[in-house]
């Protein structure tokens, strides 16, 4: 939702858009009765009394129309100039803020972090001198809540730098490739059908299929073979799908995937993807059949992709 300030510069852009219509149409009407009721003329006899250059009646009334636009749109101008000076003013005070904010957040995570690791060491070494299962199994369970807080304080470090740089234009082909070489596959292979493809987007693209691929690696069970990317034309659009070959997701899981927090792990995965993507305008949808393994497409809006995309 836009702010105020925001409602107000947009409205005094569009009340001047429509003050400028309102005096061409003005202009125009002026033009045709003074054509209709002979009023140049008498305009030019007004003005050849003090000047003895002849003017034809039809510039004569094109000069005050255009003097009178002219003064009018400097005034506009004016007050425009006005508004953006404010705007940058303000645009400036809110980046500044967000700097220092960045850094608070910066600071903070660090050290969270490193108390997180110091517990986690003392946990580990507690567990290991623990000589009654009931509370080695109650470390245990305090460890893995460190951890997952330790992965959704990293979260926030992902989650603070979307949008932050302008998106580029990205080899999807390369960012699926830095994007796997980073997981343990397994006996699981990769395979990458998408050639000849750019599109535009966030610069955390790569988070996108590094995303895509934990979570089939995660899910998609023990008899998980393939995790295949592939790219096709759709009306004005481009799709890239990512799909594998595991259990699949079930039907009533398939309306919260993208919520925040639905998951066995962090909860952060597919709700990132979409954030992600959204910054830049595009979308991800899970269309698979329950059973026959996990399909993910992102559209790709006309505009936001270069090539064909078509494999070898």
């Amino acid at each position: 939702m836009k702010n105020p300030r925001d409602r107000n510069f947009l409205q005094r852009i569009s009340q001047t858009r429509r003050d400028l219509i309102f005096l061409l149409l003005l202009s125009i009407l002026v033009l045709s009765l003074s054509i209709a009721f002979n009023l140049p003329h008498y305009i030019v006899m007004y003005i050849e009394r003090f000047n003895s250059t002849p003017l034809d009646d039809l510039i004569t009334l094109s000069i005050v129309l255009v003097f009178a636009l002219a003064v009018f749109s400097y005034r506009r101008w004016q007050e425009l100039e006005r508004e953006i000076r404010e705007r940058r003013g303000m645009e400036q005070a809110v980046l500044s803020a967000n700097t220092r904010l960045q850094l608070l957040n910066d600071i903070t995570r660090h050290d969270v972090i490193n108390s997180l690791t110091g517990l986690l060491l003392l946990l580990q070494r507690s567990e290991s001198k623990a000589v009654d299962p009931e509370i080695s199994a109650t470390i245990r369970k305090e460890k893995e809540i460190a951890e997952l807080i330790h992965r959704q304080i990293a979260f926030t470090k992902d989650y603070q730098e979307i949008g932050l740089r302008k998106p580029e234009w990205q080899n999807v082909e390369d960012i699926i490739t830095k994007a796997w070489i980073g997981h343990k596959i397994g006996s699981a292979r990769i395979d990458i059908g998408i050639r000849d493809l750019e599109i535009f987007a966030d610069l955390l693209l790569e988070k996108v299929f590094y995303n895509l691929i934990d979570n089939a690696l995660r899910y998609g069970g023990p008899a998980m073979t393939t995790i295949r990317f592939t790219a096709h034309p759709e009306n004005d659009s481009m799709v890239i799908v990512c799909e594998d070959d595991g259990l699949g997701i079930p039907a009533e899981a398939k309306k919260n995937l993208f919520r925040r927090g639905f998951g066995q792990n962090t909860g952060y995965g597919l709700f990132m993807i979409r954030e992600i993507l959204s910054i830049s305008g595009l979308t991800i949808t899970e269309n698979s059949k329950p059973g026959s393994g996990a399909r993910f497409e992102i559209l790709v809006p006309k505009g936001l992709y270069r090539g064909t995309g078509a494999g070898v």
